[in-house]
């Protein structure tokens, strides 16, 4: 069975940001948009603009759709999708 790890949130970001059509579904939005944020204000704020896309990441375990893990599955071409965080693993779908 073929599996995809994503092992950070910036893989999924960087993913995502891929033309693959997915990074418009509503159960990313928020998700995209922090990470998006990271390296924009001044430098001292960075550390907690991270942890909040850090934080909107772990949340995609209660936000992503049906309707996206079979698009995400489809479009990966593999029966599960494992995503990671601190070499943890938070959400397996």
């Amino acid at each position: 069975m073929e599996t995809k790890v994503f092992d950070s949130y910036q893989a999924f970001f960087n993913y995502l940001n891929e033309d693959n059509g997915l990074k418009s579904e509503g159960s990313v939005l928020s998700f995209i948009g922090a990470v998006s944020k990271i390296n924009k204000g001044c430098g001292c704020a960075k550390k907690a603009r991270i942890k909040k896309a850090q934080i909107e990441y772990l949340t995609l375990s209660t936000n992503l759709t049906p309707d996206f893990i079979e698009k995400l599955k489809l479009e990966l071409q593999v029966q599960k999708v494992q995503f990671l965080q601190d070499e943890g693993l938070f959400l397996e779908v």
